[in-house]
Protein backbone atom coordinates (compact mmCIF):
# COMPACT_ATOMS: atom_id res chain seq x y z
CA UNK A 1 0.00 0.00 0.00
CA UNK A 2 2.70 2.45 0.89
CA UNK A 3 4.42 1.67 -2.38
CA UNK A 4 1.22 2.35 -4.36
CA UNK A 5 0.69 5.59 -2.46
CA UNK A 6 4.31 6.60 -3.10
CA UNK A 7 3.92 5.84 -6.82
CA UNK A 8 0.74 7.93 -7.05
CA UNK A 9 2.29 10.87 -5.19
CA UNK A 10 5.44 10.63 -7.28
CA UNK A 11 3.42 10.47 -10.52
CA UNK A 12 1.41 13.55 -9.47
CA UNK A 13 4.60 15.48 -8.68
CA UNK A 14 6.21 14.43 -11.98
CA UNK A 15 3.05 15.33 -13.86
CA UNK A 16 2.88 18.75 -12.17
CA UNK A 17 6.56 19.33 -12.93
CA UNK A 18 6.03 18.39 -16.56
CA UNK A 19 3.06 20.73 -16.85
CA UNK A 20 5.09 23.57 -15.37
CA UNK A 21 7.94 22.80 -17.75
CA UNK A 22 5.58 22.74 -20.70
CA UNK A 23 4.02 26.02 -19.59
CA UNK A 24 7.47 27.60 -19.40
CA UNK A 25 8.38 26.25 -22.84
CA UNK A 26 5.12 27.56 -24.28
CA UNK A 27 5.69 31.01 -22.78
CA UNK A 28 9.25 31.05 -24.07
CA UNK A 29 8.21 29.97 -27.55
CA UNK A 30 5.40 32.54 -27.64
CA UNK A 31 7.80 35.32 -26.66
CA UNK A 32 10.33 34.15 -29.24
CA UNK A 33 7.70 33.99 -31.98
CA UNK A 34 6.43 37.45 -31.04
CA UNK A 35 9.97 38.83 -31.17
CA UNK A 36 10.62 37.16 -34.54
CA UNK A 37 7.35 38.49 -35.90
CA UNK A 38 8.23 42.02 -34.79
CA UNK A 39 11.67 41.80 -36.42
CA UNK A 40 10.18 40.42 -39.64
CA UNK A 41 7.59 43.21 -39.74
CA UNK A 42 10.32 45.83 -39.24
CA UNK A 43 12.43 44.25 -41.99
CA UNK A 44 9.43 44.12 -44.32
CA UNK A 45 8.64 47.79 -43.66
CA UNK A 46 12.26 48.70 -44.39
CA UNK A 47 12.25 46.69 -47.64
CA UNK A 48 8.97 48.29 -48.66
CA UNK A 49 10.37 51.79 -48.06
CA UNK A 50 13.57 50.98 -49.96
CA UNK A 51 11.63 49.48 -52.87
CA UNK A 52 9.29 52.48 -53.03
CA UNK A 53 12.25 54.87 -53.10
CA UNK A 54 13.93 52.87 -55.87
CA UNK A 55 10.74 52.76 -57.93
CA UNK A 56 10.41 56.55 -57.58
CA UNK A 57 13.99 57.01 -58.79
CA UNK A 58 13.36 54.69 -61.74
CA UNK A 59 10.22 56.63 -62.65
CA UNK A 60 12.19 59.89 -62.53
CA UNK A 61 14.89 58.40 -64.75
CA UNK A 62 12.25 57.08 -67.18
CA UNK A 63 10.64 60.51 -67.35
CA UNK A 64 14.02 62.15 -67.99
CA UNK A 65 14.78 59.62 -70.75
CA UNK A 66 11.37 60.21 -72.30
CA UNK A 67 12.03 63.97 -72.33
CA UNK A 68 15.44 63.34 -73.95
CA UNK A 69 13.85 61.12 -76.61
CA UNK A 70 11.21 63.74 -77.37
CA UNK A 71 13.86 66.48 -77.57
CA UNK A 72 16.05 64.38 -79.86
CA UNK A 73 13.07 63.52 -82.05
CA UNK A 74 12.17 67.21 -82.36
CA UNK A 75 15.75 68.06 -83.33
CA UNK A 76 15.80 65.33 -85.98
CA UNK A 77 12.56 66.68 -87.48
CA UNK A 78 14.01 70.21 -87.57
CA UNK A 79 17.26 69.03 -89.12
CA UNK A 80 15.39 67.04 -91.78
CA UNK A 81 13.30 70.11 -92.56
CA UNK A 82 16.42 72.29 -92.88
CA UNK A 83 18.03 69.65 -95.08
CA UNK A 84 14.97 69.60 -97.39
CA UNK A 85 15.00 73.40 -97.64
CA UNK A 86 18.70 73.41 -98.48
CA UNK A 87 18.25 70.72 -101.15
CA UNK A 88 15.35 72.62 -102.67
CA UNK A 89 17.34 75.84 -102.59
CA UNK A 90 20.36 74.19 -104.22
CA UNK A 91 18.18 72.57 -106.89
CA UNK A 92 16.55 75.89 -107.75
CA UNK A 93 19.73 77.99 -107.84
CA UNK A 94 21.55 78.29 -111.14
CA UNK A 95 24.80 76.34 -111.48
CA UNK A 96 27.94 78.20 -110.57
CA UNK A 97 29.48 79.97 -113.55
CA UNK A 98 26.33 80.06 -115.65
CA UNK A 99 24.77 83.32 -116.69
CA UNK A 100 21.14 84.07 -116.09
Amino acid sequence: RQLDSFRRDFAIEVSAGQEAGLANMEASMTASMSDSTSRLQATLAQLEATTTARVCRLEEQANALQADVEDTSSRVVRLESIERIERTSIAQSPPVGSST
